[in-house]
């Protein structure tokens, strides 16, 4: 099919489609605000793995709208194939979807066989990325499962939002981040790419009230970048791993001081 080809998720970007999301989101959300700090770091151009705690769905909504540059993002490809039991078996075996009830995975599953197609052409028109992560109970898919997706979106010059933690948690509760950023600088750095990686924590769980306004002020903290140079080992796991505990290290310093067990709102 050729949804599954490279291509199909590579296609321009930023599309035309998604240029007239990104300004219908902006309006709805007009009177939402947000304290990010760090934006420096980000740079103007070229590539950029922005790399994010992840609280649940709003972060990606602020992230979006905080930069002033088209933003790709990694998402775990079964949400692509909603339309498709076996993915959507996936999704509920996943840290996603392990805690719903009957009602709430029966709407999961209706709902994706009536819009599964569509939102896999919406997602593509996007910016998405869709990668392969460990599923408890589900053997590990040979090959490199979105890597090269990942690593081509970016030499294209494009910022990359990732999630390493491979799940989320909506009390803000870091989950220990998965070695799959350090394989994908590692990638990076093999292709020569020189991709920064910057350390980005926010607190957004449930900031944002039905209307698309403040329930409160979400806050985000993005730090100096971390470079695959930075990562020491000798072989390619071993860097990654290092890579990846440097960087988790680096967004629970950032978190610790906006996070509502320390941070007065």
């Amino acid at each position: 099919m050729r949804a599954m080809d490279g291509s199909f998720w590579l296609r321009a970007f930023p599309s035309p489609r998604y240029a007239a999301w990104r300004r219908r989101i902006a309006w709805l959300s007009r009177r939402l605000r947000w304290d990010a700090r760090g934006l420096e770091h980000v740079p103007p151009s070229g590539p950029v793995i922005l790399a994010m705690n992840h609280t649940g769905w709003e972060e990606i909504l602020v992230a979006t709208l905080m930069l002033d540059r088209p933003l790709a993002y990694l998402g775990i490809r079964d949400v692509a194939w909603l339309d498709r039991p076996a993915a959507q078996r996936r999704v509920f075996a996943s840290t996603y979807g392990l805690s719903w009830g009957l009602t709430r995975r029966m709407l999961f599953r209706g709902f994706g066989r009536l819009v599964g197609r569509w939102l896999r052409g919406v997602l593509a028109a996007g910016g998405y990325v869709p990668v392969g992560v460990a599923i408890p109970g589900f053997p590990p898919k040979l090959g490199r499962n979105g890597l090269d997706l990942a690593v081509a979106r970016l030499a294209e010059g494009h910022p990359l939002l990732v999630f390493p933690q491979g799940g989320y948690r909506r009390d803000g509760e870091v989950i220990p981040f998965k070695p799959g950023v350090g394989l994908l600088v590692a990638a990076c750095a093999r292709a020569g790419l020189r991709v920064p990686v910057l350390p980005v924590a926010q607190w957004t769980a449930r900031c944002i009230s039905l209307t698309l306004g403040n329930r409160f002020v979400p806050r985000v903290r993005i730090g100096p970048p971390l470079f695959w140079d930075d990562a020491p080992g000798t072989s390619t796991r071993e860097r990654a791993e290092h890579f990846t505990a440097l960087l988790q290290a680096r967004v629970q310093e950032l978190l610790a001081p906006i996070h509502p067990a320390t941070y007065a709102r």
